[in-house]
């Protein structure tokens, strides 16, 4: 018996996004690590830094040779999400490291404060997403879920930053799962005005 399509997505989702946080934390760190062995005397920031700046992968060059060799659109739309995911954990460490320049701190406290910055920013990203799309359901005018989808990104963006979450993460992460529920709570109309923009 096949399952549908929407819980398909749904088991799909949470991976991509762990494995791609994961492994870019662990690229980052890792480079941290062979620049701190390389260059005796390098503070752990600016190792940290280029870790992450050399971390995120380009999708461009597996996207279109996908698209070439005529794979689903649905494996070039994962790369394409998961690239999210990678860009957005490496400009939050990137962050820390910047951080962490101007402010010295230890790096356990660098760890603390990656934790609070990651977690935040995913759990407000989360709650946010369940929040639009609970209003998405209750708005039945096309042009006022328009302004709702317009305006979630800086709802999720401004916020997470202003409590110290990672507004990157944050809005990557409503964006995701709004992606996924998402179709089925948009009106027909609202789908076809948004395919205008």
């Amino acid at each position: 018996m096949c399952r549908p399509r929407r819980a398909v997505r749904r088991a799909d989702a949470a991976p991509i996004g762990v494995m791609a946080f994961g492994l870019t934390l662990v690229t980052a760190l890792a480079v941290m690590g062979t620049a701190l062995l390389a260059v005796p005397g390098l503070p752990w920031p600016e190792a940290l830094a280029l870790g992450a700046a050399v971390a995120p992968t380009d999708p461009v060059a597996a996207t279109s040779m996908l698209k070439r060799l005529g794979a689903p659109r649905r494996q070039v739309t994962i790369l394409e999400e998961e690239s999210l995911v990678i860009d957005g954990a490496a400009l939050t460490l990137f962050g820390l490291a910047l951080a962490a320049m101007s402010h010295p701190v230890t790096a356990g406290e660098t760890g603390i404060l990656l934790l609070k910055v990651v977690f935040g920013g995913v759990l407000y990203g989360l709650a946010l997403a369940w929040v639009i799309g609970r209003q998405r359901s209750l708005i039945k005018d096309g042009g006022g879920q328009t302004v709702l989808s317009l305006v979630t990104p800086f709802l999720a963006y401004f916020p997470a930053e202003h409590f110290g979450f990672s507004g990157v993460l944050a809005t990557i992460v409503t964006g995701f799962m709004l992606g996924i529920r998402g179709p089925g709570r948009l009106q027909p109309a609202s789908r076809l005005t948004g395919q205008v923009f």
